[in-house]
């Protein structure tokens, strides 16, 4: 392997923290705000609220939430990305696990990436997401578009490592057996305007509740 084009390194922008297993680096991602933490921080999760990260993050609150669903992600990963690996053999496909790559310009941000790719003189991350798709709606929006938490995911994992682009790769499946594969790219440069918008809220966010120790108020959806 190249190891000047090898990503699981420090850099100027991240430091990569290698942990001994799943266990370990379940405890170490408490510390900072990750990839799929960062739509909960701003109010844009539709799984976890502000108030239910807070819990996670500063009063140690952790629930570990699992399901068929989430197994299944977990367990496919490997082969999406070997496969991924195989359709892709222009791309230098990376991987470690049990990995964090914690922000050197930002003290409160850290990302776990399913993977790092280099194109060419590019350097970008690879995201891996399975889903099972419930009727039209629910397909919709993955037509085209990431839906808003993931999207905030790789606008977050751009803005600790500093890099060139994202691919995120989906599998969805239908509950009758049906499945595709979508692949989505996002360019840095085509995504500054967001990226700048989401490292300012996020800032905001840590400064009003994480730093003053405050939590905040329970959001009552109607």
């Amino acid at each position: 392997m190249d190891k000047l084009n090898y990503l699981y390194a420090d850099t100027p922008e991240y430091e990569v923290i290698r942990l001994n297993d799943r266990s370990e680096w379940l405890d170490r991602r408490q510390k900072r705000i990750g990839g799929s933490d960062a739509s909960a921080l701003i109010g844009m999760n539709p799984w976890k609220t502000k108030a239910e990260l807070w819990d996670d993050k500063v009063a140690g609150i952790r629930k570990d939430i699992s399901s068929p669903a989430i197994e299944y992600g977990t367990k496919a990963e490997e082969h999406i990305r070997a496969l991924f690996a195989l359709k892709h053999p222009d791309l230098d496909v990376q991987y470690e696990p049990d990995v964090i790559l914690d922000s050197k310009l930002h003290d409160w941000m850290a990302y776990s990436p399913d993977g790092l790719l280099v194109d060419g003189g590019l350097k970008g991350i690879w995201e891996c997401k399975t889903h099972l798709v419930h009727g039209k709606t629910d397909y919709a929006e993955w037509f085209d578009r990431i839906p808003n938490a993931y999207y905030i995911q790789i606008l977050h994992g751009l803005l600790v490592t500093g890099f060139d682009f994202v691919i995120l790769t989906a599998e969805l499946r239908w509950p009758d057996g049906q499945a595709r594969i979508n692949e989505y790219r996002i360019e840095r440069r085509e995504v500054i305007g967001d990226l700048e918008w989401l490292e300012e809220t996020e800032r905001s966010e840590i400064e009003r509740w994480y730093k003053t120790k405050q939590r905040p108020p329970i959001e009552i959806k109607l």
